[in-house]
């Protein structure tokens, strides 16, 4: 997995540092993130999360590059886990990836790809007089992505995408005993973009 992670790195970088014909855009993405696997029983099914990508790309190539920074939250009441506190944890990912035009001369772009980097993350126990733990950690995370964009003018890209999340990490706490733990921090991202190009000349 370290590997993996390496290459979509070095792709990414030295991909960047090639300045010929590029522009660069700007990507805000509000969405909802859908817990998976074990962390499904444990935080809501439909989470508050956002990201902002900065992304290289040419009219040359089929191919962008990028960085993502992002913010998502979970939370559930003490009712859903029938104990005595609420739960609630923050994740800030911040990744390097690619993603790869299917059809890049067509208003309608389906495309792929993946980005790859860590997230760090942030949970407390708290009841309404006091907050009962708090800890943080990092995790690896490498999410596939797909998605449509639809250029509305030569500047303006509009973006539905679906982004599959996955993290490795030691095993995070939600409750005070040893038993109360998970180890898989999966989630399914669901997001609209809006794109805007800031720089450069797509030739």
């Amino acid at each position: 997995m370290r590997t993996f992670v390496v290459s979509i790195v070095v792709v990414v970088v030295v991909g960047l540092a090639q300045t010929a014909h590029a522009q660069y855009r700007l990507s805000l993405n509000p969405g909802v993130q859908l817990p998976l696997r074990d962390f499904a029983g444990i935080v809501n099914p439909i989470n508050p999360a956002m990201t902002f990508s900065i992304y290289r790309y040419s009219r040359q190539s089929p191919i962008s590059l990028g960085t993502t920074f992002g913010y998502q939250y979970y939370y559930t009441q003490k009712e859903r886990l029938g104990r005595d506190y609420t739960y609630e944890l923050q994740a800030l990912p911040l990744l390097l990836g690619f993603r790869y035009d299917l059809l890049p001369e067509f208003f309608m772009k389906p495309y792929y790809g993946a980005e790859a980097g860590v997230l760090f993350f942030r949970y407390r126990l708290y009841d309404p007089a006091k907050t009962v733990s708090i800890a943080s950690g990092i995790a690896i995370s490498v999410i596939p992505t797909a998605g449509v964009r639809f250029d509305v003018t030569d500047d303006l890209i509009v973006d539905f995408n679906v982004r599959y999340q996955l993290s490795f990490h030691d095993p995070i706490k939600y409750g005070l005993t040893e038993d109360t733990k998970f180890q898989s921090f999966s989630t399914l991202g669901l997001a609209v973009g809006f794109s805007y190009a800031i720089s450069g000349s797509a030739r």
